[in-house]
């Protein structure tokens, strides 16, 4: 019997390693997701935070020096380049952080020290006009769903229905009763509640929840329906869906316990350990609760300036890209600090109380210093593999800068070719910049934005407006195409559309109906 009690204790033990493993791939994922200027100030904050973290360079070459440092000299990375294997320093280090598994072709050694700027002009400043208000960007979203007159005047009514949080307050039966007394349209429940569901599919993930229970549970269902990459069948993978799948249940089943805190009785109620609710406390935590709050921005603040994540350039049949690193400093552990916890071990058990405290904050400092200094470094790591891949397949727009020559791409494809996680892919594309030759791009333009139509068919949105405009240029002015002529041809070339989505395409493009466009001929 007493061995089996240490037994269970040795398992115990083991879990809080895993807790501890998790604690670096948050920390890795709240910096990726920060743009650069929310990413210099953090870095500030943690070096006067932590006193076992400096900037600048190491001047001795012991093995700290090698292994604790971040920064690079000032080679850019040439694509053109052989990416091949090689052998790295830092083995343990990646075998301690569950990053040398072959899930990445590279790691994170393996990122060339483009990582630095070549000089101050890579720390650019793009001004960007907003394209719309948050309420424009709704509306066009409206635009990539095959939905008929009624619906698309349901949803816009809906969009104009959302609070300063992004949530529908009034119950869906009053707001029936508003559309038929005040605008007279016949409307049923059901037909609002469909018109919503639509709505709810928009980005940011968690508009037009009615409440921020229902928000939150439409954010983890976003997740949960993110297919991970076809080669990833890793513990990892199905460890985020289990912990995203029991947030559902926490919220689902017992909302009113998590809200007051009482966990005692959510561990009783789902038979969970108290580290499985601290999971769910942080994954909840990481979530929107106010996915409408641009709502709120004045036009005064849609004006935003872009600083790029990556500076792109191309000459000939070359591409060379840069991260840009703005002004953040190369990092080290103290060599103080580090002496003085050698000290400490070398003394082991010989250590007075006070030693041991005093051992035991410089330990804490230390670890906390060099966790930081990794997940910078995988930062570095995922920014590059992920840019990386998108240039590879993306070749040919980057030396034309002209959309018809963009693939079709999803994120599951940069993902494959990257080998990351598809979320970890997502998190980068929906928040970073490139600029190319002088001009700027959001990583999300490189995508090719596709719906579902009513039958379940993916639709090529940008595909469809491109052939489009082919068959207008190329038809009889004297006999223009009417919009059925249209849907005949691109269902014969194989894009599965409709009458109606043809028409609202055309209206996007402000190409005019047929008898607009004819012209008298000789």
């Amino acid at each position: 019997m007493p061995n089996k009690q240490e037994q269970s204790q040795h398992l115990g033990q083991e879990m809080v390693q895993r807790q501890k493993l998790t604690q670096q791939q948050l920390l890795v994922v709240r910096l990726t997701e920060l743009p650069l200027t929310s990413l210099e100030e953090k870095v500030k904050n943690e070096v006067i935070d932590n006193i076992a973290l400096e900037e600048g360079r190491r001047e001795d070459n012991d093995e700290y020096a090698d292994n604790e440092e971040t920064g690079g000299n000032e080679d850019e990375y040439d694509v053109n380049t052989d990416d091949s294997a090689e052998e790295y320093s830092r083995e343990e280090m990646l075998e301690e952080l569950g990053m040398n598994d072959n899930k990445s072709d590279y790691s994170v050694d393996d990122v060339p020290p483009y990582v630095a700027n070549r000089s101050n002009e890579m720390n650019v400043e793009v001004p960007i006009g907003d394209t719309g208000s948050f309420i424009e960007d709704l509306m066009a979203q409206i635009g990539e769903y095959d939905v008929d007159e009624k619906t698309r005047y349901l949803v816009e009514y809906l969009i104009g229905s959302l609070n300063s949080n992004g949530f529908i307050e009034k119950p869906l039966r009053d707001i029936v009763d508003d559309i038929e007394i005040h605008h007279n349209v016949d409307v049923e429940e059901k037909e609002l509640e469909h018109a919503l569901n639509i709505l709810q599919q928009f980005d940011p993930p968690g508009i037009g929840a009615r409440d921020l229970r229902e928000s939150l549970l439409l954010q983890i269902d976003r997740k949960l329906s993110q297919r991970p990459n076809q080669d990833d069948t890793s513990e990892s993978e199905r460890e985020r869906r289990n912990l995203l799948l029991l947030e559902r249940k926490v919220l689902t089943d017992y909302y009113q316990a998590f809200v007051n805190r009482n966990y005692d009785k959510i561990i009783d109620g789902l038979g969970i350990s108290v580290s499985e609710l601290r999971a769910v406390q942080e994954g909840v935590a990481h979530l929107n609760p106010h996915p409408g709050i641009a709502l709120n921005e004045s036009s005064a603040d849609k004006v935003m300036t872009v600083i790029p994540d990556f500076i792109i350039e191309t000459e000939e049949n070359e591409i060379q890209m840069w991260l840009n690193e703005g002004n953040i400093p190369p990092l080290h552990i103290s060599r103080n600090y580090i002496d003085e916890l050698k000290k400490y071990e070398k003394r082991g058990k010989k250590l007075s109380t006070e030693e041991k405290e005093a051992y035991a904050f410089t330990k804490k400092n230390v670890d906390a210093a060099k966790m930081f200094i990794d997940a910078i470094n995988q930062r570095r790591h995922t920014l590059y593999v992920t840019m990386k891949a998108i240039i590879e397949l993306q070749r040919e727009f980057f030396f034309t800068q002209d959309d018809d020559q963009l693939r079709p791409m999803i994120l599951q494809d940069v993902a494959h070719r990257a080998k990351l996680d598809i979320s970890t892919v997502s998190r980068v594309c929906n928040s970073k910049y490139c600029i190319i030759d002088g001009n700027v791009y959001s990583l999300k333009h490189f995508f090719e934005r596709s719906r579902s139509n009513a039958e379940g068919e993916d639709i090529n949105i940008r595909e469809v407006k491109r052939e489009i405009q082919r068959l207008v240029d190329a038809e009889d002015k004297s006999k223009p195409l009417s919009d059925e002529a249209i849907t005949q041809m691109l269902n014969a070339k194989g894009f599965n559309v409709k009458r109606r989505t043809v028409a609202k395409y055309r209206d996007q493009m402000n190409l005019p109906i047929a008898k607009l466009r004819k012209e008298i001929t000789k």
